[in-house]
């Protein structure tokens, strides 16, 4: 009866541990495998701002030109307890802008200023 106890403590403290009430901003670069996650960012203040900028970019029609997902320069995810609210391919463009693409076919754009913020907020580094 003890063991089974001790089972049903187990079971429930692995349940409760993987319920959490925070947010976790990740970041990586994708490739043909997947995405190499560089990135873990809990704190809210910069999280705060992650959705503050996703809010303030500007609509774009799809680019003719785009290459693939797996060849985005960056890929970003935003889950708010366990569930994605933000899922985003990034490229970096000459002039420094940016482009986004979040879910299947919603295309954005940002200035050279908002891409500054962005790279300082995730460290991005040229990969």
């Amino acid at each position: 009866m003890k063991y089974i106890q001790c089972i049903i403590v187990v079971c429930l403290l692995l349940m409760f541990s993987g319920c959490s009430n925070q947010d976790i901003l990740t970041a990586g670069y994708p490739n043909e495998n997947g995405v190499e996650f560089y990135k873990e960012i809990t704190d809210k203040d910069k999280i705060k701002e992650v959705r503050i900028w996703f809010d303030n970019l500007e609509n774009l029609e799809q680019p003719n030109d785009l290459k693939t997902e797996a060849e985005a320069d960056i890929f970003v995810t935003l889950a708010n307890r366990g569930i994605i609210e933000i899922l985003a391919y990034i490229w970096y463009i000459e002039d420094g802008t940016i482009i986004v693409k979040r879910g299947t076919s919603n295309y954005y754009t940002a200035t050279s200023e908002q891409t500054e913020k962005l790279k300082d907020i995730l460290d991005y580094k040229d990969n």
